[in-house]
């Protein structure tokens, strides 16, 4: 079974504002504070757009994903040359853009569960990414993440005993569950 709307999927005025600042890369917080908006508020759209879109479990940087692939968010041209990533970066790269957790991540890259934040550490900074979210925009910008792949029931993972992606240290004003969004 896949997650993926079969009609075509347009985000409300109120949506795309949100959705736009969420592949920029900071917290629903930090959108909060650009839009003038309460948090609750940004994550009631994200909520929205996550049923509106066929994937309500669905974890912010996968979400991104989403949004770019389907293209209901533009995909942002990075202001710079993509890095010379080796292979390994960039399965981890398709890795962070798709799965829903750490041990997802793990499982599909081969990387052992306790490497990956580190990994994960190293491809934002190589990158200039502030989050994974912002990552996966870039790296969709840079044409480095393959073709379109279907959510599955398993990949939006609403069990909260998964451990979320962790944000980069820049943005800090994530609440305790920081992809919970």
């Amino acid at each position: 079974m896949t997650g993926t709307a079969s009609a075509p999927t347009k985000l409300s005025p109120a949506e795309l504002p949100v959705a736009i600042l969420l592949t920029q890369g900071p917290s629903a917080t930090g959108i909060a504070r650009s839009l003038h908006l309460s948090p609750q508020t940004v994550h009631y759209h994200l909520s929205h757009i996550r049923r509106k879109i066929g994937v309500p479990g669905i974890r912010p940087t996968p979400l991104v994903n989403v949004l770019l692939e389907r293209r209901l968010v533009a995909t942002p041209v990075p202001g710079r040359a993509a890095p010379d990533l080796p292979a390994d970066d960039l399965a981890l790269l398709e890795a962070i853009a798709h799965k829903p957790s750490l041990d997802a991540i793990a499982e599909r890259t081969g990387i052992s569960r306790r490497k990956v934040p580190a990994r994960i550490d190293h491809l934002l900074e190589v990158a200039g990414a502030i989050s994974t979210e912002h990552l996966v925009s870039l790296a969709r910008g840079w044409q480095l993440l393959g073709t379109p792949q279907d959510l599955t029931v398993a990949d939006t993972d609403t069990d909260r005993s998964a451990s979320p992606v962790p944000p980069s240290p820049d943005t800090a004003d994530r609440s305790a569950t920081p992809h919970a969004a």
